[in-house]
């Protein structure tokens, strides 16, 4: 069966040079491999190559004895070529401006939910500390010495041989050291948030009952994964990139309600601190844990008494059920009690810790996936509709990788 080459150009039979031409140079810049990008394209930019070889040598030899016609395939194509490359420069400078701006404004969500500022903060925090922690392993076996056994400066010269290392590399970043950047939130802004109202609610709150939404709206940011791309290259050389859709939901809220939600945090945050600076438990997990546990009664019995909703209920789905259920578990095979203040915890603590926060997901998240299907990211509670709507058509809190889906909603309930 013979090919129809003007089909392929989409011409009609007897078409002049230049339409054959014309026609070529619009389907090469549609399907050229360096434009289109599909599995398909590659394959049917050939077959137009061949349909405009044949065509022209063809229209050529049934002009030869008409007229002459001077025709160069390779200057023609050069002009393609080059038409080509244009049109590929200016994709890829508008893919880069575009990759850009979706990144300038992801950087802005991030910074404008507070998660930046607090992060900075901790890295003041560790980089302040980290000063102390070098004069205090230097002057401990001085200390030590000078009390105790004189000998001691001696036989503890990794304790000051570390804090002399850790002050000499502070000293040689010390343009940037204490120069992390600057805060999003100023002082005002926290101020103003804090006395934020809304002078015309157009909604009910969401947490209190008959209250308007005049306060500051509960924003939370959901994402749904679209694809997963693999890069394999080498032993020990693997890694994913997740292609992900983001969708900020704001949560109608009274002022009530957004004191209460600060407060029940503050109240959290206090009681672990407390807990684990006063506590006399020998063990760091049961003081910190202990705290967590105090802080939420508190805050829980705070909720009650005032008459407001939650706004981390949404933390709690199948998912993120089990693998409380799991860590507690954990917490308890790794736990000596002997009496009230004497909890401690294996050696074992710091690798068991490491291993299951790296590999919990990848056998939790088949589980509950084969179990709840697509309910396995959806609260148990009941949420607003806007939240309940999301969770439907696939969203879900956070991204589950290693350690992050462990940390993630710790912090997500603490702030």
């Amino acid at each position: 069966m013979s090919i129809n080459y003007y089909r392929i150009l989409n011409l009609s039979e007897g078409s002049s040079l230049d339409e054959i031409k014309r026609a070529y140079r619009q389907l090469a810049l549609q399907y050229h491999p360096d434009i289109n990008p599909s599995p398909e394209a590659h394959d049917h930019f050939i077959q137009i190559s061949q349909a405009y070889e044949y065509l022209v040598e063809k229209t050529m030899n049934e002009n030869n004895s008409d007229q002459t016609y001077e025709y160069n395939f390779d200057e023609d194509w050069k002009e393609v070529l080059e038409k080509i490359k244009s049109e590929s420069r200016a994709m890829a400078q508008k893919q880069r401006e575009m990759r850009k701006e979706t990144e300038r404004k992801r950087n802005e969500e991030f910074k404008k939910s507070g998660l930046y500022d607090i992060s900075l903060a901790l890295r003041y925090f560790m980089h302040y500390l980290s000063v102390f922690l070098g004069f205090g392993l230097i002057l401990f076996p001085l200390y030590i010495s000078l009390t105790q056994d004189k000998s001691a400066f001696f036989y503890l010269f990794y304790f000051w041989m570390v804090g002399l290392f850790l002050l000499i590399y502070v000293y040689s970043q010390r343009r940037t050291w204490f120069r992390l950047g600057k805060f999003y939130f100023k002082w005002k802004d926290i101020l103003q948030l804090l006395h934020y109202k809304n002078d015309n609610p157009s909604g009910n709150c969401n947490y209190c009952k008959n209250l308007k939404a005049d306060g500051f709206p509960f924003k939370h940011t959901l994402l749904i994964i679209r694809d997963i791309q693999l890069k394999n290259r080498g032993p020990l050389q693997h890694d994913a990139r997740y292609k992900r859709d983001y969708m900020e939901i704001a949560v109608p809220r009274s002022r009530k309600a957004f004191f209460i939600h600060t407060s029940t945090s503050l109240i959290k945050i206090i009681c672990i601190a407390i807990s684990l600076i006063f506590l006399p438990v020998e063990s760091l997990v049961w003081r910190f844990l202990i705290g967590a546990i105090t802080g939420g009664i508190i805050a829980t019995v705070t909720l009650i008494i005032s008459g407001t909703r939650s706004c981390t209920t949404y933390l709690l789905n199948p998912t993120l059920i089990l693998k409380l259920i799991i860590w507690i578990g954990i917490i308890f095979s790794l736990t000596n009690f002997k009496s009230v203040s004497d909890i401690s915890t294996s050696e074992y603590t710091l690798v068991t810790f490491t291993i299951t926060a790296f590999f919990i997901d990848f056998i939790i998240d088949p589980i509950t996936g084969f179990i709840f299907k697509k309910k396995q990211w959806t609260p148990v509670f009941k949420q607003s509709a806007q939240f309940s709507q999301l969770y439907d058509a696939g969203y879900q809190n956070n991204l589950e990788i290693p350690v992050w889906s462990t940390l993630y909603p710790l912090f997500r309930w603490l702030f």
